[in-house]
């Protein structure tokens, strides 16, 4: 028997992420140092803690970064590492940031998390009103109306998963 999530049925191509990579997204730049990796190991730990205790009681499987941070502060570490963590988790580009558990069955270290943030811009242009992602005081006039490169690229929009989620 085929199980379908009902946010998979208009999206041909769907991709599940391991809640490490779910850490890397919301942790830019954490390949690069220890220090960030001890960031990243610990937010991959919340994703999947959450994760589990929702999958297991039964909940709503939607984890948002307020749960994230939330989770990161009841851990065992210094105040100083949790407040760096927390510091580097809420940017503007992670506001909007929700994931959940899409499979039958919770597995740690498996790829089965679904990006479900609504991929809001944080920010509006100055010019036009579009959603950007750009900061309004890093906007520059266009020459005669805005383009998508005025508003943020595709990169600075798959922070939120929206080439992958589809939404």
């Amino acid at each position: 028997m085929e199980i379908v999530h009902p946010l998979f049925q208009h999206h041909p191509i769907i991709m599940l992420y391991s809640a490490n990579e779910l850490a890397k997204r919301l942790l830019p730049g954490s390949d690069f140092n220890t220090a960030n990796a001890f960031a990243v190991a610990h937010v991959s730990a919340a994703i999947e803690n959450i994760a589990e205790w929702k999958f297991f009681n039964s909940t709503s499987a939607r984890i948002d970064l307020d749960a994230i941070v939330r989770e990161v502060r009841e851990m065992s570490m210094s105040w100083q590492s949790k407040d760096a963590i927390v510091g580097a988790l809420q940017t503007a580009q992670n506001t909007a940031f929700a994931c959940e558990w899409a499979l039958p069955e919770f597995k740690f270290n498996e790829s089965g998390f679904l990006l479900v943030g609504k991929n809001e811009a944080p920010f509006t242009c100055k010019y036009c009103g579009s959603p950007s992602w750009i900061d309004p005081s890093d906007q520059s006039p266009p020459p005669d109306y805005c383009h998508e490169i005025d508003h943020g690229t595709a990169e600075e929009r798959a922070v939120f998963g929206s080439d992958s989620a589809g939404l």
